[in-house]
C-alpha cells in the first residue's frame, strides 16, 4: 500500500482547497488505476466515489487493494479559452443543457431592452420592449403595477449582483479560470455560462442540497445558484442533485421564449438592478430620473 491515510474525512473542494483523490487497484480484477475522490476516512474505512459515478468502501487494511493518494487541487485555474470550456464534454448531459451558451462568443438576446417596436434594415419587425415586459412579469409573478413588479425584478438582482460582481467573487473567477483579465469587471454571455456550467457539475459531484446546506462559504457560484433556487428560477431533484428548470424560467419559456436560459435571466438580472434609479412607470418602460 502506497499513502499516509491521516486526513480525517473529506468532501469535495471550494476554491483552492485541497481534494483528496485516491488511485486505486485491485489485484483479482487487474484492468488498471481507478481515479475516484474521498468521501469519508476514519482511518480504518475508505469510502470512494470514482470518477465514473461508481461507489466503493474498503477497509485501509485490506491487503488486496493497492492505493496511492493524490492531493490536489479542486476546480482550480483552467487555462482554456471560455469556449473551450463551455465545450467540455461533461456537460454534455441533457440536463445541463438548459443553464448556459455552450457556443461561446455570443451575447443574450434576453437582455433588458426598452426600446419599442422598430423595423431594422431588413424589413423586419423587432419588439424588444415586449420581450422585456415577459420577462419581468414572469420573474415577479405577475405584479401589478408594472413599475412595482419591475422594482421586485431590481431588488432581486441587488441580491445577486451583490454575490457575483464583488471583489472577492471577480477574484474568484479569474483564480479559475472564469473571466479573462481584460474583461474581469464585465459579466458576458460566456463567462456566465462557464460559472453556472462548472456550478452545477459541482453541486452534483459534491451532492449538495442548495434548498438545506449553509453555503455561506462556498463561492459565489453555489452562493449565487442556491439564491437562484430560493427565486424559484432553477430547481433541484433532492435525490440525484441534478438541476431543472425553475417555475419562473418556465413561465418565461411558455410565453413564446422557449430558448430563454439561466445564464440569459442573470445577465436580465444584473441590468434590472442596474436600472434601480430609474423608475419605469407607463407600461411602456418609458423611463426618467427619479427625483
Amino acid at each position: 500500500m502506497i499513502a499516509n491515510l491521516n486526513h480525517g474525512q473529506h468532501g469535495g473542494g471550494g476554491l483552492l482547497r485541497l481534494r483528496q483523490r485516491i488511485k486505486t487497484f485491485w489485484s483479482e480484477e487487474p484492468v488498471g488505476w481507478y481515479i475516484g475522490r474521498i468521501t469519508v476516512s476514519d482511518g480504518e474505512r475508505l469510502e470512494i466515489k470514482y470518477d465514473n459515478g461508481d461507489r466503493e468502501t474498503f477497509l485501509v487494511s485490506d491487503e488486496d487493494v493497492v492505493y496511492e493518494l493524490i492531493d490536489e487541487q479542486a476546480f482550480v485555474f483552467d487555462s482554456r479559452s471560455l469556449t473551450d470550456q463551455l465545450k467540455d464534454q461533461r456537460f454534455d448531459d441533457q440536463w445541463y443543457q438548459f443553464l448556459g451558451n455552450r457556443g461561446g462568443r455570443t451575447s443574450s438576446k434576453f437582455k433588458l431592452d426598452v426600446r419599442p417596436r422598430y423595423v431594422d434594415g431588413g424589413g423586419i419587425t423587432n419588439n424588444p420592449l415586449r420581450k422585456t415586459e415577459r420577462v419581468v412579469w414572469a420573474l415577479c409573478e405577475g405584479q401589478t403595477p408594472l413599475a412595482v413588479c419591475f422594482d421586485t425584478v431590481a431588488n432581486d438582482g441587488a441580491r445577486l449582483r451583490a454575490i457575483w460582481t464583488v471583489r472577492g467573487a471577480v477574484g474568484e473567477a479569474l483564480q479559475r479560470g472564469w473571466k479573462l483579465w481584460f474583461r474581469a469587471q464585465t459579466n458576458g454571455a460566456s463567462s456566465i455560462s462557464v460559472v453556472v456550467l462548472y456550478t452545477a457539475f459541482e453541486v452534483k459531484d459534491r451532492q449538495i442540497n442548495l434548498r438545506t446546506t449553509d453555503v455561506s462559504t462556498e463561492h459565489h457560484g453555489i452562493r449565487a445558484m442556491a439564491l437562484l433556487v430560493e427565486l424559484d428560477v432553477v430547481d433541484q431533484d433532492p435525490i440525484s442533485y441534478e438541476l431543472f428548470p425553475g417555475k419562473k424560467l418556465n413561465v418565461i419559456r411558455n410565453t413564446g421564449l422557449a430558448s430563454c436560459k439561466v445564464y440569459d435571466v442573470i445577465g436580465f438580472y444584473f441590468d434590472a438592478a442596474a436600472l434601480k434609479g430609474t423608475s419605469c412607470v407607463e407600461i411602456k418602460f418609458r423611463c426618467r430620473p427619479r427625483h
